[in-house]
């Protein structure tokens, strides 16, 4: 006959048999990195980013040699990157199976800034023990800022990308992707301390915790009201063309003039029917070199025909050269463009080419770089073009916010890519632009997804229809992003102007928290 004390017994057993089934080592990683790539779009589950790292870290505390801990952080480094960057799979319609290989060989390289994190962490702890959970942050902040940057830069996994639908987003316009970054990572960190160590300290901090994710929130809801713009005049009126044409297509020359009237007709059906001062085509729209006079001309004559500006992607060539260009062409005359700064890898260029040449029958080049970031100009007004991957980098947006851009416009052709989750999570990308810099920022895509962010980072999608010769327009509130994906669509917006940056105790508030977790780690008689 089993007594009240056996029952008892046996739910504790159970319980913790389950938690032990969880951070096994090898349990613990593959969780960690199903949990934390669903949590980015496009399932989107972003609560689960602040407790995914957990089993990866508890199964790395139970077993901190260095090896194994690297190993650990290794294979949930890579159990992510598999499924986040699955998109890049889907390029195999045009390199074949070495997408497949290529996207194997991505995933692996950035598990290893994982390991790197984790062996280093746990060789640290084994010799400052006392300072475990105030290490882990720190490095895995470093390791992301390494990622976005050396060599040509791949910060597309940061924790803070997929925060984008919760108010903790906000706190990227004081302390930029790091900073939402560091809420996420500090969170898991606690929350892994509390699981690992028993006792009183348990309980600090599991309340640590919870006054971070208070933070996270409460600061910013009060970050968004002190940037909210919604009472003032609109900068000006655009338009976005979300053109929709088959990549097959963009790249025939028996389809250029039919693609090239298309956009034309597409153009003057919506300023007809809501005058507006900038009309927004694609990356890659104009199936010509853009450099040709009876191409520059043409479009200069739409430009004064609509009385509209007109900003387009296309190719230009120059010297034996060739570059991936944004123009913009004014009612008044005027023509303007940008050449792509930073370019994509294997895409638009190969990097060692010149010591593997055989990358060049697996991979695209061919592209050169421009020499400088532009801005353009139109009735006064100023806006900064990204073309397509430069929207990753943060820094190249606070360039363009710093030369007197009002609002950005970034350009992309992500139809390589199909209907995978490049879409969903590059548009999350651009949404960290518009908050940081407190700009507003047009997104026109050629399969999507397009719309507007405000300087809060809220998206309107694209919400017209072309029917022919006529477009009919619907309600935005009722489009969800994804409606429009692959959809031949146009939008209207309201550019709203730019929005009060945060001052420096805004700036200052992290680091502050930052000092005060160390301290509550390093309070004396606590023992590691």
């Amino acid at each position: 006959m089993k007594t009240e004390g056996h029952t008892a017994d046996a739910s504790a057993y159970s319980r913790r048999r389950g938690f032990l089934l969880v951070t096994h080592p090898v349990t613990g990683a593959a969780v960690t990195g199903i949990l934390l790539a669903v949590a980015f779009p496009r399932m989107a589950w972003f609560p689960l980013a602040w407790v995914a790292l957990v089993p990866m870290l508890v199964s790395a505390v139970q077993n901190l040699s260095v090896w194994r801990t690297a190993g650990i952080f290794l294979l949930a480094g890579w159990a992510f990157h598999a499924i986040h960057l699955q998109w890049l799979m889907a390029n195999i319609m045009w390199a074949g199976g070495w997408a497949l290989i290529g996207q194997q060989l991505l995933c692996g390289a950035l598990a290893l800034h994982w390991a790197a994190v984790g062996g280093l962490w746990a060789w640290l702890t084994r010799r400052w023990s006392r300072g475990r959970w105030i290490m882990l942050p720190a490095l895995w902040l470093i390791m992301e800022w390494l990622m976005a940057r050396w060599l040509s830069g791949f910060g597309w996994s940061a924790l803070a990308y997929s925060q984008g639908a919760w108010p903790a987003a906000q706190w990227a316009a004081a302390a930029g992707v790091d900073g939402v970054s560091f809420l996420v990572i500090t969170v898991n960190t606690l929350l892994a301390a509390a699981l690992s160590e028993g006792g009183r300290n348990r309980w600090i901090r599991l309340a640590a915790a919870a006054t971070v994710l208070t933070i996270a929130a409460a600061g910013g809801l009060a970050l968004a009201r002190s940037g909210d713009t919604v009472s003032a005049s609109p900068l000006f009126r655009a338009a976005v063309v979300q053109t929709a044409f088959a990549q097959e297509t963009k790249w025939d020359p028996d389809f250029a003039e039919t693609l090239f009237s298309m956009q034309e007709r597409m153009t003057r059906t919506l300023v007809t029917s809501r005058p507006v001062d900038l009309v927004l085509w694609p990356e890659a729209a104009v199936p010509d070199d853009i450099s040709r006079p009876a191409v520059r001309e043409r479009l200069i004559r739409l430009a004064k025909e609509t009385g509209t500006a007109l900003c387009v992607g296309g190719s230009r060539g120059d010297g034996g050269k060739d570059y991936n260009t944004a123009v913009l062409a004014t009612p008044n005359g005027d023509f303007y463009w940008y050449d792509k700064v930073h370019l994509a890898p294997f895409g638009e260029y190969i990097p060692f080419e010149s010591w593997l040449p055989f990358l060049r029958n697996i991979a695209f080049g061919g592209v050169s770089a421009g020499t400088e970031q532009r801005i353009f100009q139109f009735n006064g007004k100023a806006i900064g073009p990204l073309i397509c991957f430069e929207v990753l980098f943060a820094p190249m947006a606070g360039r363009l916010r710093g030369m007197g851009a009002q609002a950005l416009a970034v350009i992309t052709n992500l139809g390589w890519f199909g209907a995978s989750n490049v879409t969903a999570q590059e548009l999350e990308i651009a949404r960290f632009r518009a908050i940081e810099n407190r700009l507003s920022l047009l997104h026109c895509g050629n399969t999507g997804i397009s719309g507007m962010f405000d300087p809060l980072g809220r998206f309107i999608p694209v919400h017209a229809i072309f029917y022919g010769n006529d477009i009919r327009f619907y309600d935005p509130e009722r489009i969800e992003p994804a409606m429009v994906y692959g959809r031949r669509m146009a939008g209207v917006f309201d550019v709203p102007p730019p929005a009060a940056r945060p001052g420096l105790p805004w700036r200052m508030a992290l680091p502050a928290l930052a000092v005060l977790l160390a301290a509550m780690e390093l309070r004396p008689g606590r023992r590691p």
